[in-house]
């Protein structure tokens, strides 16, 4: 689930699983808020990318993913979602 040209994006109360990434944020996905979703069983969570900017993960719940709750690969800010807010 993403959209790699809208600045903004809101993904929000959904449940997401059995993917290889549940949610990416891709190289133009700025300002994206996820929250409240329950996202499991994938192979990555949440996939942040090289070029997403300013992003906010808070209030998910977040398991049994594979590999990765949440994979920072390149992302602008990794300090703004290195310890997100309210996953788990």
């Amino acid at each position: 689930m993403y959209d790699p040209l809208t600045a903004g994006v809101v993904i929000e109360e959904n449940e997401i699983y059995n993917a290889d990434d549940g949610i990416i944020l891709a190289n133009n996905a700025n300002d994206a808020i996820v929250r409240k979703n329950y996202i499991h069983n994938n192979e990555v969570g949440v996939q942040l990318e090289s070029g997403a900017l300013n992003n906010t993960i808070t209030n998910n719940f977040i398991t049994n993913n594979s590999i990765t709750a949440i994979r920072l690969d390149g992302a602008l800010n990794p300090a703004g979602v290195s310890t997100p807010s309210g996953s788990r």
